[in-house]
Parts: structure tokens; sequence; C-alpha cells
């Protein structure tokens, strides 16, 4: 599994901008094995981050509104 985490550690930090940083500065090695654990791979565990990152975004853009 620690190849796994460092192949998400390392979309997290390619892909900074896209995320916002949110998961290379908030999480911690309990939260990417956690992640790996339920997807099962880096490349999954990043697309479902990024989906729940987005829902979020919207969830919060949607109440802004009012």
């Amino acid at each position: 599994m620690q190849t796994e985490i460092e192949k998400l550690k390392t979309l997290a930090s390619e892909q900074y901008e896209t995320d916002g940083g949110e998961m290379l500065e908030t999480f911690d090695a309990a939260d990417y094995a956690e992640l790996i654990a339920e997807c099962k791979t880096a490349a999954a565990a990043w697309a479902w981050h990024l989906r729940i990152t987005e829902a979020r975004r919207e969830a919060g853009g949607f109440y802004e509104s009012f």
C-alpha cells in the first residue's frame, strides 16, 4: 500500500492547482491510507477526491446564492 500512497501524494503535488492544494496541505498519512483502502488505487482515490471537492464547491456556491 505504501507505493499507492506515494503515488497519491505525487498526484496531489503535481495537481496542486486542481484541488486548491487541499489534499497536499490537509491530509495526513492516515487520510491517504484510508482513501487508498476505500478506492484501491491512487488514481481512483484522486478521482474520488476531486469528485468530493467539486461537490463541496457546488454545494457552497448553491447556498451562497441565497
